[in-house]
């Protein structure tokens, strides 16, 4: 189990919500004297004022996000779909000689890695550019995966590249619960293609984690933005020109149980207003000066 927070910044505001709801029991206290004999005391006097920082504090909370991951067991069978980009924007030069042949060194890379490891992984492709088209179905055969991607690159799929339809192959032949690798520059320029967003959320629904090989450093063709929004909806990873194999294999036998609290905290926030609520009807609008 992990716990973490996803915009972290907004807990910055905790302090200020602390300190006003301590400055608000000391003016009470200067000005109005209640004691616990008057006024049915300390609850009734800062009733309202209290209950308003509770709720400055929870809804703080929630916007920082905070998620609990559980790792469970993966009780799918062992099996990942990469997913090639072979547009021209993979023969840019900005890593050496290109992006195509240097993301094909990595994933030779990772083959080796399995099969030192003697994993037993079935491994599909499917290439686009404009348009898509499965390579090979899951196979264990390393050396005819080594060979596709060998070929991947005389493929003419169109002019363009469109994430869209690589996902949308993907939806038809992946199961449920099963990885994908999706390696590409993030370059999408099929303007008449639907939200890249909605691929995504199919895919968190089919359960379906997608994980990201970004390749390029700069250019015109060359966006990380779109592979980080794919594996953040998605519930994958997000790898910049490096393809670390225990993560891969980590997410092949274990699936995360992802659990997003700010989802919890609005019935709370609700709860602690209408109490407040009830504050204000026996002790006035926040109570801090009357007598």
């Amino acid at each position: 189990m992990s716990f973490h927070w996803e915009a972290p910044l907004w807990l910055g505001l905790l302090p200020i919500w602390v300190l006003m709801g301590w400055l608000v029991t000391r003016i009470r206290l200067s000005s109005s004297h209640i004691g616990e004999k008057k006024r049915l005391g300390w609850i009734r006097a800062y009733w309202t004022s209290l209950g308003v920082c509770l709720m400055l504090l929870v809804a703080t909370l929630g916007l920082a996000e905070p998620i609990i991951v559980f790792r469970q067991p993966s009780l799918h069978e062992k099996a990942l779909w990469v997913v090639w980009d072979v547009s021209q924007s993979m023969k840019e030069e900005d890593v050496k000689p290109n992006r195509q042949t240097f993301a094909r060194e990595i994933f030779y890379r990772f083959l080796d890695t399995l099969s030192l490891r003697k994993v037993e992984l079935s491994i599909g492709l499917i290439v686009f550019a404009r348009s898509a088209y499965a390579a090979l179905p899951p196979t264990k055969d390393k050396e005819a995966l080594s060979f596709m991607l060998r070929e991947v690159g005389r493929m003419n799929l169109g002019e363009g590249t469109n994430i869209a339809a690589a996902l949308n192959t993907l939806l038809a032949l992946a199961d449920a619960g099963q990885e994908a690798l999706l390696v590409s520059d993030g370059a999408h320029n099929m303007a008449d293609s639907p939200p890249l967003e909605e691929y995504a959320s199919l895919l968190r629904e089919r359960k379906i984690r997608l994980h990201s090989l970004l390749i390029g450093k700069r250019g015109e063709q060359f966006f990380p933005q779109t592979l980080q929004l794919l594996s953040h909806t998605s519930g994958g990873n997000f790898f910049e020109n490096a393809l670390p194999c225990a993560l891969i294999l980590e997410a092949l036998h274990y699936r995360k149980k992802v659990y997003r609290l700010k989802d919890f905290i609005l019935p709370v926030i609700i709860s602690v207003g209408f109490v407040s609520l009830i504050g204000m009807s026996i002790g006035g609008w926040f109570n801090v000066l009357a007598p």
